[in-house]
């Protein structure tokens, strides 16, 4: 029974999936997920190009020569008629590759092929072209991995020849952000042909801090398949959640890279926690499960506060705002620089950056507009949000009548996108009322804070109210929309549907997409920084701190 079915993301078919696997026998291996035709990953394709012409709003910008991406387009077209399921979803994503935007995702839910995408839990770093084992997740029960090692090759392929097969499928946003996806060569996908496993193990070779080469053989970790999950979610396995998320994240981490033991010991940095009448200032009881890191640090004389920001997502953001307030008024009069890491942070929400930037401002200040990609789809969108508004009376109403007006003009302009449009109702925003921090700061960044990450650091940089310090920053400029499911695979699409850019006083505007944000002070990571703990990373910015401190300006 159930020897065939189709793929749908509809609700309906997992629910009745997961009650066929709880009241009958647990027979996961008789599920089979039938192939798709040439004719439906044909129909799959045409669909995700449509929707990709329709709906993304840097399409101009990424080929300024419409015939390059009609090529393109025939191109993969004719590769998607000759090829089988499993390869087909590979041509899928290189195609988007083409497309350099990081915010651009195809998810494929489910899956024919019969080799279940498998990995290795570890975290790495890379510097230069040198690729080091950062962490080694509880699941790996072989010894000879070490923080520190060096990866010379995997299965005889250097990281070099591996990350180039690799990064025919994704994209960070620049050269030295893409180096970095060197970690997620251990992660092997189904539709990665050129580089499936022919072995359950892998060896690694290996070069240890005092130089010697060791081979390490390390078996593969097997995704769970669309039926395992199915009986698991079923039997209600806790373990579902961490299977599913089989690598240690790139970015988004809590704590920042560089505080290790030796970086807290030679700096003696310690916590940075406000006190009771602090948080309740703000209306707090507890920092319990905020996951946010402060420490404060003497540098010859110089007290420095380091404060960790590794996101600006909307989840939870009044709460961390809260306490990134407390923590501020409670130690401002106490350290003389301020130093925001926001390294390997991958951006977030774009209201959150406005309301962070806020505590520093110097004074009343431009916001950043949008771009909005002019189709109906943004008219439908909008009209939804006004619902409650349906005069638009409200500021809220009146920024969304002003974003419909500005999409209808370029719709019927035939331009790809609006004119730059405020993000809220004006191009200007006032300090925060509670907290105005006005010394002088730092942020620290690289080539993984990306997003609204660089909105954050470009304002920073146009009212020249922090030294950026670290490398330049992805430059990932597009606000990110769901755009649409590919009828027969399930795929969802998701494109950016909004470029976002700073306004100037002087009516020009300050871009993020492929540029980046440079940085004032450029510092490079070694592998001597990496070994050691990264003293000299710290030893880096504090003394940039004792420089700006001495100087006696924001």
């Amino acid at each position: 029974m159930f020897q065939q079915i189709t793929r749908t993301s509809k609700l309906l078919h997992v629910f009745l999936l997961t009650f066929l696997f709880s009241c009958g026998p647990q027979q996961t291996s008789s599920l089979h997920i039938r192939e798709l035709s040439s004719d439906e990953l044909v129909a799959d394709f045409t669909t995700m190009m449509e929707l990709i012409r329709s709906q993304y709003v840097f399409l101009d910008y990424k080929f300024t020569d419409p015939h390059e991406l009609t090529a393109l387009n025939e191109e993969y077209l004719e590769k998607i008629k000759s090829v089988n399921e499993t390869s087909a979803f590979g041509l899928m994503k290189k195609y988007l590759k083409h497309f350099n935007d990081p915010h651009n995702e195809l998810n494929f839910k489910l899956g024919s092929s019969s080799f279940a995408s498998v990995y290795i839990p570890i975290g790495t770093r890379t510097i230069g072209e040198e690729t080091f084992i950062t962490s080694i997740d509880g699941r790996i029960t072989e010894s000879c991995l070490s923080q520190g090692d060096k990866i010379i090759s995997i299965d005889q392929k250097t990281i070099p020849e591996l990350l180039e097969t690799y990064m025919l499928y994704e994209t960070l946003g620049n050269p030295k952000s893409n180096l970095q996806l060197a970690q997620k060569v251990f992660h092997r996908l189904f539709y990665m042909t050129e580089i499936i496993p022919t072995s359950e193990h892998t060896v690694l070779e290996l070069e240890k801090p005092d130089g010697t080469i060791n081979n390490c053989t390390v078996k593969w970790i097997k995704e769970l398949g669309f039926s395992e999950r199915i009986a698991r979610i079923s039997l209600g396995l806790s373990e579902l959640s961490a299977l599913s998320n089989p690598l240690t994240p790139l970015s988004g981490a809590p704590m920042p890279f560089f505080i290790t033991n030796s970086s807290i010991q030679e700096f003696n940095i310690k916590a940075a926690k406000p006190s009771k009448p602090s948080l309740e200032k703000f209306g707090l009881n507890s920092l319990f499960g905020s996951e946010v890191f402060a420490g404060i640090s003497d540098y010859k004389g110089t007290r420095v506060l380091t404060l960790r920001i590794p996101h600006f997502r909307e989840q939870n953001w009044p709460i961390r705002l809260k306490i990134y307030k407390a923590i501020i008024h409670e130690f401002s009069e106490k350290i003389d620089i301020l130093v925001i890491d926001q390294t390997r942070n991958p951006g977030g929400s774009g209201k959150s950056v406005i309301d962070f930037y806020k505590l520093f401002a110097p004074s009343d200040f431009d916001t950043y507009g949008v771009r909005y990609r002019a189709d109906r789809k943004w008219l439908k969108t909008l009209d939804e949000y006004s619902a409650t508004d349906p005069q638009f009376g409200s500021p809220n109403g009146q920024m969304i009548l002003q974003a419909i007006k500005g999409i209808e003009k370029a719709y019927d302009n035939r331009s790809i996108r609006t004119d730059l449009l405020p993000f809220d109702i004006t191009t200007r925003s006032q300090k925060d009322k509670e907290i105005s921090f006005d010394k002088p700061m730092i942020v620290l960044m690289d080539e993984l804070s990306a997003s609204s990450a660089e909105l954050f650091a470009l304002l920073m940089k146009r009212d020249q109210r922090a030294v950026l310090f670290g490398e330049q920053t992805a430059g990932a400029g597009g606000g990110v929309e769901f755009a649409g499911e590919l009828p027969y695979s399930g795929a969802e699409l998701y494109l950016s549907r909004t470029s976002f850019h700073l306004w100037n006083p002087d009516n020009q505007t300050l871009d993020i997409e492929n540029i980046g944000v440079a940085p004032d002070v450029t510092y490079s990571l070694t592998r001597s920084d990496l070994r050691s703990g990264y003293t000299s990373y710290v030893r880096a910015y504090h003394d940039l701190a004792h420089k700006l401190h001495q100087k006696g300006t924001p």
